[in-house]
């Protein structure tokens, strides 16, 4: 995974940037195990911000929040709010990495007032977004392996949050992927959960949740120090860390159940499978609440398909 030379325009960047590069790059690859993907776009992003460093003659270890604020001046010519978002969250990952690394005493990020002009209040995440979200906690900590096992779950299965702290061990197959799921009115439902979560979840299993509740005696999933049954306070407390982290704004429980159900749909998932997954009395809510995905989906079609338009 060598990191090249060359970064956005034609500048040449110092040797010793393209080397902190270089080990944040492995750090991400070796420590955390993301995706080539996801540790790309990382790259680009701090690219990005090397050279304007590099043009303005700026130093990087030199970098305070004031400078941070004219780059992302400087981005909002040339970017979507959305992106810029995701600037802020590579940013942060970055200068916490300078940090824990020993190069510089604080992340100047922490000081740094977040973009105007973002979304706020978001009914649902895009796909870029979730990945920012699911990558935000430091899963070097048990703390952020709980986290993270828990912001899976509920983006894999879209949980709403007194599911997800109600959630019981011995209602998840593990071997069949699949959860025993008390809902409102104690109504029961089977819901899929996919191998990532499952994944995240078994890891979370194995050691933060092993180490807290070594007795076995609280029958819930997800705990907290004590051994007892996480709160829903709790849960939007991570949320709110972790997203915050990620550089989103007012992201709750219920964006992420919404945000599931977005996603499932606009990849050609049908309502009625839809409002079994969701733990819906009627197909009719289901329909009610995403009818708004319908029409975005139509108008991209009419906009994009080469034999769309207007009916």
């Amino acid at each position: 995974m060598a990191t090249d030379s060359k970064g956005p325009g034609s500048e040449e960047l110092p040797a010793d940037w393209l080397d902190l590069l270089q080990e944040f790059k492995n750090r991400l690859f070796v420590d955390e195990g993301l995706s080539e993907n996801t540790i790309n776009a990382y790259i680009s992003d701090i690219r990005d911000f090397l050279t304007f460093l590099f043009r303005t003659q700026n130093r990087l270890l030199e970098t305070g929040s004031s400078l941070l604020t004219d780059y992302l001046e400087n981005c909002h010519s040339r970017y979507a709010p959305r992106t810029i978002s995701r600037r802020v969250a590579s940013l942060n990952r970055f200068f916490s990495f300078l940090k824990k690394a020993g190069y510089l005493e604080n992340n100047p990020v922490q000081l740094l007032d977040r973009p105007s002009g973002g979304r706020k209040f978001p009914d649902y995440l895009d796909e870029d977004e979730v990945e920012e979200l699911l990558n935000a906690p430091d899963t070097q900590t048990e703390m952020g392996t709980r986290d993270r096992a828990l912001l899976e779950l509920l983006y894999a299965a879209g949980l709403r949050v007194s599911e997800a702290v109600g959630l019981k061990s011995n209602n998840i197959s593990w071997e069949r992927g699949e959860l025993r799921i008390e809902g409102k009115g104690s109504k029961q439902r089977i819901v899929p959960v996919g191998k990532t979560a499952l994944n995240w979840m078994r890891r979370y299993a194995n050691g933060w949740r092993h180490r807290y509740d070594q007795g076995g005696s609280c029958k819930y999933f997800f705990v907290n120090k004590k051994g007892r049954q996480i709160s829903r306070q709790k849960v939007w407390e991570i949320i709110k860390k972790q997203s915050s982290a990620a550089g989103l704004t007012d992201v709750s429980p219920h964006t992420l159940r919404h945000t599931f159900a977005t996603h499932m749909l606009s990849r050609g998932a049908d309502l009625r499978s839809l409002q079994e997954m969701l733990g819906h009395s009627d197909v009719a809510t289901t329909a009610g609440i995403y009818v708004h995905l319908r029409d975005e989906v139509r108008k991209a079609h009419g906009d994009f398909h080469p034999r769309g338009g207007a009916v």
